[in-house]
């Protein structure tokens, strides 16, 4: 079994590609420029926290199809596509029905100058090719 992981990752103009679904990962802390950040998420732990802060981005991010999110929004996202989440607003932040329920539970923080934000469901194992 491998260890609990909190990564960091700090980048200026970039295209990012993270399939983190075979990590234990617990934290998730980005911060980047004027990216392309793609980011698969694993479920392997209960509790993902995820702060990601960037500038003019466009964020993908796919999350297991075990996981509830809970997602808090601060600045400018100019497009936020949640199609096979559904997030429901709660009043300061969205949640998918059931978040407190699901086997996974995902928190992510995400702050922006202008950001493009799809969030989507893992149809199977995640999977780089599922990006």
């Amino acid at each position: 079994d491998s260890l609990p992981v909190n990564l960091k990752v700090e980048g200026g103009a970039a295209r990012m590609r993270l399939d983190l679904s075979a990590l234990k990962i617990e934290s998730l802390e980005l911060d980047a420029g004027a990216a392309d950040v793609d980011i698969v998420l694993g479920s392997l732990v209960s509790t993902v926290t995820c702060d990601l802060e960037t500038g003019a981005a466009a964020m993908d991010i796919t999350i297991p199809s075990v996981a509830g999110l809970k997602l808090y929004r601060e600045g400018a996202i100019s497009r936020l596509s949640d199609t096979d989440l559904n997030l429901v607003d709660r009043g300061g932040y969205s949640e998918t029905e059931g978040y407190s329920e699901s086997a996974v539970k995902i928190e992510m923080h995400v702050k922006s100058a202008l950001t493009s934000l799809r969030l989507r469901r893992a149809s199977g194992p995640a999977s780089p090719e599922s990006i």
